[in-house]
């Protein structure tokens, strides 16, 4: 059923066109919680098929993230985050390939962090700090971001708000 005929598919569509860069962010981190969420339920019903068609979409969302950090104009915090996304990759990898559910709260626990942290500083207007908060908060097993004027999303140097690299 093409979105046409679908009002619930046109109206996502809508969402994600229409959306700002940080709310699509938001989404990401959103869809990535709840892609683990079906993943934990699967993995504790014995479900190798659905936990390992959940955790391919989350590896997905990460990869999606890794590709939207700046690493030219984003500095070190740019560097820090794109290291927390590819260590929750690896983790979730290990995660399907284990069928190992604390992998998965481990990570998840990473992505709360980090959707928080950016929630935070979107709803205050302040992109720049919300790297360093989630870099602070999300990097278990990670190195950590803690440049906190430099924004890792920005492709114009400003640290007001976030924009992923074109």
């Amino acid at each position: 059923m093409t979105a046409m005929n679908n009002p619930f598919e046109a109206y996502r569509q809508n969402q994600y066109q229409t959306a700002t860069q940080g709310e699509l962010l938001l989404m990401l981190y959103r869809g990535a919680l709840e892609k683990m969420e079906k993943a934990k339920e699967a993995i504790d019903d014995n479900d190798i098929l659905n936990s390992h068609q959940h955790l391919i979409r989350t590896q997905k969302i990460v990869l999606e993230l890794m590709s939207s950090v700046d690493m030219e104009n984003g500095g070190k915090m740019a560097q820090n985050l794109f290291n927390i996304y590819e260590y929750m990759h690896r983790r979730l990898v290990r995660a399907n390939v284990k069928k190992d559910r604390e992998i998965v709260e481990e990570v998840e626990g990473q992505v709360r962090s980090l959707l928080e942290a950016w929630e935070n500083a979107l709803n205050s207007g302040d992109a720049a700090g919300a790297g360093a908060q989630a870099g602070s908060n999300a990097g278990a097993g990670a190195q950590a971001g803690s440049n906190a004027g430099a924004n890792p999303y920005a492709g114009s140097g400003e640290t007001s708000s976030i924009s992923f690299k074109g």
